[in-house]
């Protein structure tokens, strides 16, 4: 055992998100949860106010970022379409001279 008493075991964040969850949904105490997962009150004070700066964090995320890869693909499709126009051009252009146009 360390000098200072227990050690302090450090939290997962799927802990942390658990945690956060039971508090939340109110069915027990807070006192309760504390307990149970053996934390203190500054400890879930700290979770509930980083759970509630990432809910708001990822509400402000532009959730229409480009993808590097869908943008690839967009401009691939986009010079296919234009091979394809141009090859209907010939074709076009083709049948006319073959049959006498």
């Amino acid at each position: 055992m360390d000098e200072g008493g227990s050690k302090r075991r450090r939290l997962t964040p799927e802990e942390k998100l658990e945690i956060f969850l039971e508090v939340q949904k109110g069915n027990i105490t807070k006192a309760e949860v504390m307990r149970r997962h053996g934390i203190h009150s500054a400890e879930l004070a700290h979770i509930e106010k980083r759970a509630q700066e990432s809910l708001v964090d990822g509400f402000k995320k532009d959730k229409r970022k480009k993808d590097p890869e869908k943008d690839a693909l967009a401009r691939e499709i986009a010079r296919l379409k234009e091979a394809l126009t141009e090859q209907s051009v010939e074709v076009t252009l083709l049948r006319k001279k073959v049959n006498g146009g």
